[in-house]
């Protein structure tokens, strides 16, 4: 939620922020690779200030965003670090989009490492998006699925990946699926990043006409997270992420919520309408000891295009980008 707030007192938080700087009381206290607004929140509790639920974040147009407390304002990296994120990109298709639309959409992509990406419709978009990023100085790799979906309705999936600081340890497949249990079966593929090898699954769930629709795949994703991991039972560090089309509370997940834990839970949200919180980074309970304990959402509709949706969903997508930062340099947790 955002809301307005004197110039004033933009004016006063900006110059306290700076103070503390040069005073070298605030630095890079979050750990996100930046210093900025986000840090003084830390700084504040670690002087023994009052507390909030809530830290505050200063966009243009003299707004505050509210941002929950431990959330990560900047998905750049810090040094030993990747950042991974998952992004439902609407309707990501060649036919529809103009090079100022992905030029927009590779904004968002160049903050992070690895991206995986759903409601791709063609590999050509992908190859124009990779050129876009390329002619920035940014050389991105992509794994694409085949088309998965019923009917006349298909997508495909796609995991891009910085090839200055990750390789395929395995090539993206899609899970075995004899009976047809998913809409849009999940896509799987294993990198490496330093001393840290996982296993991604990227998923967009079926929306259909109902919740119930939605929760008897949801209760499937814990088979399909075991099946996965126990392929290679020495590779603990499998993670789930994508759009779920469901709250990480809701009770479908009862089953995966043994095993795995939501990084986005609480009064945040991933669509551009602040109404829902479906896409999601799960990762496991008693793995993945690389977690930097750092998350975030890249809330574009607000930094880039004032809070206005429409224009937001139409040139980029009605989603927001979610992202987590691992370690690579601390030696394999399994």
């Amino acid at each position: 939620s955002s809301m307005k707030r004197p110039r004033s007192l933009l004016i006063l938080l900006a110059a306290l922020t700076v103070l503390a700087i040069g005073a070298g009381l605030l630095n890079d206290q979050d750990g996100d690779g930046s210093v900025g607004i986000s840090d003084v929140a830390s700084l504040i509790q670690s002087l023994g200030g009052p507390l909030d639920t809530t830290r505050v974040y200063i966009t243009v147009r003299d707004t505050i965003t509210v941002f929950p407390w431990g959330e990560s304002t900047s998905p750049a990296p810090g040094p030993g670090q990747i950042t991974i994120a998952s992004w439902n990109i609407r309707i990501f298709s060649t036919g529809i989009r103009d090079d100022s639309e992905l030029g927009h959409i590779a904004d968002r992509l160049q903050q992070c490492d690895l991206i995986a990406i759903q409601e791709l419709r063609d590999q050509e978009v992908i190859d124009r998006t990779l050129a876009i990023l390329a002619n920035r100085g940014h050389t991105y790799q992509a794994e694409i699925s085949s088309p998965v979906g019923r009917g006349s309705s298909f997508e495909r999936y796609a995991f891009l990946y910085r090839q200055d600081k990750i390789s395929v340890a395995e090539a993206g497949q899609i899970w075995s699926d004899p009976g047809d249990l998913f809409i849009r079966e999940p896509y799987v593929a294993t990198f490496r990043a330093g001393d840290f090898d996982f296993t991604l699954i990227s998923i967009h769930a079926i929306y259909g006409n109902s919740k119930s629709e939605r929760r008897a795949e949801a209760l499937l994703l814990d088979t399909v997270w075991q099946t996965v991991r126990d392929t290679n039972p020495e590779e603990q560090d499998v993670i789930l992420l994508g759009d779920f089309n469901l709250e990480p509370d809701d009770e479908g997940f009862q089953t995966l919520r043994v095993h795995l834990r939501p990084l986005f839970t609480g009064d945040v949200r991933t669509t551009i309408t602040e109404t829902s919180l479906y896409d999601n980074i799960w990762i496991p309970r008693t793995a993945t000891a690389e977690y930097a304990e750092a998350w975030g959402i890249d809330r574009f509709d607000q930094r880039v295009f004032g809070n206005h949706d429409e224009a937001a969903s139409l040139a980029v997508s009605d989603h927001r980008p979610v992202w987590a930062k691992f370690w690579v340099d601390r030696g394999d947790d399994d």
